[in-house]
Formats: C-alpha cells, structure tokens, sequence
C-alpha cells in the first residue's frame, strides 16, 4: 500500500452531478463517507421542478446513512455582480437545506469570482445560524432513529 496504514484515515466524498449519480445514488452512498451535491450541474439534468425534490432525498437518505451533506453551488449566486444582499428565494433555501439536514454548504463562484465574497460569507454564516436556532435537532434524531429501524 503506497500511503501504509495512514490512508485509513482518508475518507470518500463522493460527488453527485448528474442523473446517473442521483439514479445510483443509494449504491453510491453505501461506499462513501459523505457527498457533495452539485446543484449547478444537476440542473442541466433534472426538470427545475425536480431538483429541491431529488435535493430533499439526497439529504435524507444521506442522513438516514449517518454521512455527511455538502450542497455546493448556486447558494447565493445573486451575489456574484453588484447585489450585496442575496435574493430572498436563496436565504430560504439555505433555511429549508438546513431544516432537511445539509451539514455543510459549499461557496463557489460567490467567493472565488464574486463581487462580495466576505459579505456572501457572512450572510450565508449568519442564514444557517438563524435556521439553526429554530431547527428541532432531537426531534429530527428521534424519527430518524424509528425511520433506521423500521
């Protein structure tokens, strides 16, 4: 083995991007030890109307496996030209990926090409802290708990 007994530690994030990862996407996850979903590119896959619903499966069944969600893309995306406030569609966005269970969100052209790349930082900081705090988390352990062992 060329890394020896430390690539124990390297964990698999498996990137979802296209129709064929979301139709295997169980399989996929069975061997991962977290995903990335990529909204921007799903989109060119998946009928708009869609993609929040294969996006709430995605999160729950990713969170039924106990590994990690990472939405990536198309977060704050209005904030790219001269907006230094986001549209309010994507601030409640945030909030429902939050509220289903994404763990981590992912910054792209917002940060690496975008006009406000600290303050999409903050907003979408402050976006999951405010989900956060009216987000029932035992709950939401609980019936996940009887959904596992049903």
């Amino acid at each position: 083995m060329l890394l020896g007994p430390e690539a124990a530690q390297i964990q698999v994030i498996a990137k979802i991007d296209s129709l064929d990862a979301v139709q295997n996407y169980t399989s996929i996850i069975k061997h991962a030890d977290g995903v990335v979903i990529l909204r921007n590119e799903l989109a060119f896959e998946l009928e708009p109307e869609k993609l929040m619903i294969a996006q709430k499966w995605m999160i729950q069944t990713a969170n039924l496996a106990s590994i990690p969600v990472f939405l990536q893309s198309q977060v704050l995306e209005s904030m790219l030209t001269n907006n230094i406030t986001a549209a309010r569609q994507e601030t409640m966005d945030v909030s429902s990926a939050v509220m289903e269970g994404a763990d981590v969100f992912i910054l792209s052209h917002e940060t690496s090409c975008g006009s406000h790349a600290v303050d999409a930082t903050i907003l979408l900081a402050k976006s999951i802290a405010e989900a956060e705090n009216v987000y029932d988390h035992e709950q939401t352990y609980q019936e996940l708990r009887n959904i596992a062992k049903s």
